[in-house]
C-alpha cells in the first residue's frame, strides 16, 4: 500500500481544499445571517434559514434511523456524527439555497 509522492501530495491537497472550503462555506454562513438588509434581504434569509433548518433536522432523522439500524439490525457500533462535516454540509446547502433564492427574488 505505498503511495508515491505525487499521490500523496494530490490527496493532501484535496483535502485541504474540502477544507478550506468548508470554513469559507460556514463563515459565509454566519456573516449573512448577522448581516443587517431592507426587506427583501431578511425574507430571503428568513426564507432560506427555514429551508436549511428543515434540512438539517432530516439529516439528524436520517443520523438517528441510521444509528437505529446499525445497533439493532447489524449488531455494530455507531460512532456517532461528526459535527464539523455535518456543520460544513448545512452550510453548503444553506450558500446554494441563498444563491436559489437571491435569484429567484432578485437581491
Amino acid at each position: 500500500m505505498n503511495m508515491s509522492v505525487g499521490a500523496a501530495i494530490a490527496v493532501l491537497a484535496v483535502s485541504l481544499a474540502v477544507v478550506a472550503g468548508s470554513v469559507a462555506a460556514i463563515v459565509s454562513m454566519i456573516s449573512s445571517l448577522r448581516k443587517p438588509g431592507d426587506e427583501r434581504c431578511r425574507a430571503i434569509v428568513q426564507g432560506v434559514s427555514a429551508t436549511t433548518l428543515v434540512f438539517a433536522i432530516a439529516i439528524l432523522m436520517l443520523a438517528s434511523v441510521w444509528k437505529v439500524v446499525c445497533v439493532f439490525a447489524l449488531d455494530r457500533s455507531f460512532g456517532g456524527i461528526n459535527p464539523i462535516s455535518t456543520l460544513a454540509i448545512v452550510a453548503v446547502f444553506y450558500l446554494v439555497q441563498v444563491h436559489r433564492y437571491k435569484k429567484k427574488f432578485g437581491d
